[in-house]
């Protein structure tokens, strides 16, 4: 199978001026960029007697500013303040705008 940059070298009127191919690097190029790592953030889910859920108002800058959402943070910085103990029941992943669950 060709690559597409030996492809397009061959094909090229002017192939002489094809730096790649002047140097037998048309398989290196074009050359991809590392992805970022994507950042993570834990979200907290508190059901406070079974059938609530304990929700914070986000700061008002943003796309997602003054709606209510689950507090951020580890388990353990919210269980102490709220009389609980952690425990975890479940968790998702976020890739952009989409919510994953990894378990149930």
């Amino acid at each position: 199978m060709q690559h597409a940059a030996d492809r397009i070298a061959r094909t090229v009127r002017m192939r002489g001026l094809c730096i790649a191919e002047c140097d037998g690097r048309q398989a290196e190029l074009p050359t991809t960029e590392a992805c970022q790592a994507t950042p993570e953030r834990v979200i907290v889910t508190i059901f406070t007697d079974g059938e609530r859920i304990l929700l914070e108002r986000r700061p008002e800058a943003g796309i997602w500013g003054g709606l209510l959402a689950p507090p951020e943070g580890t388990p353990e910085a919210f269980a102490p303040g709220l009389g609980l103990s952690p425990g975890v029941k479940g968790s998702a992943a976020r890739t952009e705008a989409h919510l994953h669950p990894t378990s149930g």
